[in-house]
């Protein structure tokens, strides 16, 4: 994986190498070549970091208390926060012009903290995995356990409907930075604005562990996904109005604080609620179906993302105006999201409960 991120950072270099070399046989220009091979190192970048990612945070279901579930994870998202805020108060100005020393050197960094979180974290033991479906052996045979066990029960299609959603939300999340430009912020102002977010959330993250662990996760996220939707709502002013450019950046100030605190519970809850809410002895096994279909519908929601920016770019017959409708796409898909989690909600209830709760089968 931070193989891939490094060779992402050369792009440039081995994509004119490789021009030399193969354009006589395909006769592309250099700046294909180069979106070419930069694509084919996302996709394996890609590929990597979700099976990277998955193993990676069953680890957190194994080694860390449950009852420390949200606190644990609250430290490890202020860590996050962290790095986001320094990446964007220092970093972000020379995205432009230091593009490739970025790649590498988030790259480098990558390669050693997962190298050492491997070498130093240890794991307890395990019990031997259950039998398949009718005892029977075999690829075949696993294929339909896991599809019948993850696939065939009300409670899970929520809770993997409510994720998915809300991932798909932030697939237009790689126009958010354009946004804001399209309303006259600065690429230095909007660095400043969102390492000031990032501080806000390592302050309130760890509060926002407590209050998930107190009051079980998925209580917590239900009420956070509710509470999102109003205070993000109020984004969607600019489709209507323009304001002065000290205005504007008031506005969005204002807002990016007014939305912060669910997004911040979300990001405490989120992943506490999976360990408490999936069977514990097969956590890995519902999660990665969880992944799965998150993966399938983020890409399929990337491709649907750029279609429609494609079409209101048409639409508004140039310009950077149609950028400003990436709140209407982030809303839709959170407003999908808080509805089935109350779903999720209600099951739980129905299932035990904070008390007594138990997964189905």
């Amino acid at each position: 994986m931070a193989f891939f991120l490094i060779l992402i950072g050369l792009s440039d270099g081995i994509g004119g190498c490789l021009h030399k070399l193969i354009n006589g046989w395909l006769g592309m220009s250099p700046n294909t070549i180069i979106l070419l091979f930069l694509g084919i190192m996302v996709v394996f970048f890609q590929f990597f970091h979700m099976i990277f990612g998955s193993v990676y945070y069953y680890l957190f279901n194994d080694v860390v208390p449950e009852k420390y579930l949200a606190r644990f994870m609250a430290l490890f998202q202020i860590a996050g926060s962290a790095a986001i805020l320094t990446y964007n108060t220092f970093l972000l100005r020379y995205a432009e012009t230091y593009m490739n020393e970025i790649f590498w050197g988030i790259g480098i960094l990558c390669f050693i903290a997962l190298t050492l979180m491997c070498w130093k974290v240890k794991e307890g033991d395990y019990p031997p995995p259950q039998e398949n479906i009718q005892k029977k052996r075999g690829v075949l045979a696993a294929c339909h356990t896991y599809f019948k066990e993850c696939f065939t029960h009300k409670f899970y299609w929520y809770f993997f409907i409510a994720n998915t959603s809300y991932m798909v939300s932030f697939c237009i999340g790689a126009f958010s930075m354009l946004f804001y430009l399209s309303l006259g912020i600065s690429l230095k102002q909007y660095g400043y604005i969102m390492g000031g977010t990032y501080a806000i959330s390592i302050l309130l993250l760890y509060p926002a562990g407590i209050l998930s662990d107190r009051y079980h996760s998925v209580q917590v996220m239900m009420w956070a996904m509710l509470l999102s939707i109003p205070l993000s709502a109020p984004q969607l002013v600019f489709l209507f109005y323009d304001f002065s450019p000290h205005t504007t950046l008031l506005i969005v100030i204002g807002l990016s604080v007014l939305s912060l605190p669910p997004v911040i519970i979300i990001k405490a809850a989120q992943f506490p609620m999976y360990m408490k809410l999936l069977p514990k002895d097969r956590f890995g096994q519902f999660a990665s179906a969880d992944a799965m279909i998150r993966s399938f519908s983020t890409l399929l929601g990337g491709i649907l993302v750029g279609l429609l920016m494609d079409f209101l770019k048409d639409l508004h017959h140039g310009g950077d105006f149609y950028y400003r409708y990436i709140w209407v796409w982030m809303l839709f898909f959170q407003g999908i999201a808080a509805f089935f989690t109350v779903l999720v909600y209600k099951q739980w209830k129905k299932l035990g409960g904070n008390d007594n709760y138990i997964a189905p089968n």
